[in-house]
């Protein structure tokens, strides 16, 4: 599991660890493998809670499912986008690609350039304005990729 090994409450290190490293460690160890936003060295543990320092700000994660992806299309545009891959071999590739990962980053450059593309002139299934939306809207709980 992913945890966080903290010295005086401060995170000092992020290790991928086992049952029995945990418990043999010499240092405070916290499980972040479901926190959102995942902490990092620096932050601070106060009380039960691991918060970054005075002057950072926590980035929450923009992973969500596939099916949360599907979900911020309307109906009538994923018809028009199933339409246009049977035609198109570039969409079709944009497809097959977004849907072999485990989950979607909204904030991986690939997955901003996808959605453009289906907002661009030559494709034009949706507008820029539903570009930005579908890529920047706040990440729900229902939507938020349960590994990350």
């Amino acid at each position: 599991m992913l945890c966080a090994l903290l010295d005086n409450n401060i995170i000092f290190t992020i290790s991928d660890l086992t049952e029995g490293q945990i418990q043999s460690s010499t240092h405070q160890v916290v499980d972040i493998s479901l926190m959102d936003p995942q902490p990092v060295v620096g932050w601070i543990l106060q009380g039960n809670k691991l918060v970054p320092p005075a002057g950072q700000t926590a980035t929450p994660s923009m992973k969500i499912s596939k099916l949360a992806l599907l979900n911020r299309f309307t109906n009538t545009e994923l018809a028009t986008y199933y339409t246009a891959i049977q035609s198109n071999i570039g969409l079709l590739i944009l497809d097959k690609k977004l849907f072999a990962a485990e989950y979607i980053d909204l904030n991986r450059a690939d997955t901003i350039y996808g959605i453009n593309v289906l907002a661009s002139a030559s494709v034009g299934i949706i507008t820029s304005a539903r570009a930005t939306a579908i890529l920047t809207n706040p990440v729900t709980e229902v939507e938020r990729h349960k590994g990350t």
